[in-house]
């Protein structure tokens, strides 16, 4: 799950399983990116999900962040580079907090959709006008 913590400082969250090696892997860093995908990427989104694939990043095109160098994958629809400001024991999951040092996002008059995960499975999402 990944959530908006805090506007000053501007601070993002998510929480990662503490048996997950992929946290694992990323703790030590410091840092991170939140990718944005858009409502076609579930391929993606799945990819990165399982932990059955070795190297998730094998075959997907991504750049290097400004800031931190972390991954910004392409086709993402926003991208927020973060270092990590705190992590937080929360039974079996961590709370990982970071701060938004860099971010950008696609052009709004392109409209893309966002992915989003909602009991269960991937969609998009439709706006009432």
């Amino acid at each position: 799950s990944f959530t908006s913590v805090s506007l000053e400082p501007p601070l993002v969250g998510f929480f990662p399983q503490v048996a997950s090696e992929t946290w694992q892997a990323m703790a030590p860093d410091g840092r991170f990116c939140v990718n944005v995908l858009r409502d076609e990427q579930a391929d993606l989104c799945w990819r990165f999900a399982k932990s059955s694939i070795e190297d998730p990043f094998e075959g997907v095109p991504w750049r290097p962040s400004p800031v931190t160098g972390s991954p910004i994958l392409d086709g993402a629809i926003a991208w927020m580079d973060c270092t990590t400001a705190e992590v937080v024991g929360a039974g079996d999951h961590y709370f990982v907090m970071g701060l938004i040092v860099d971010m950008d996002h696609a052009d709004p008059d392109s409209q893309p959709a966002p992915l989003l995960f909602f009991r269960g499975q991937l969609g998009g999402f439709v706006g009432q006008s």
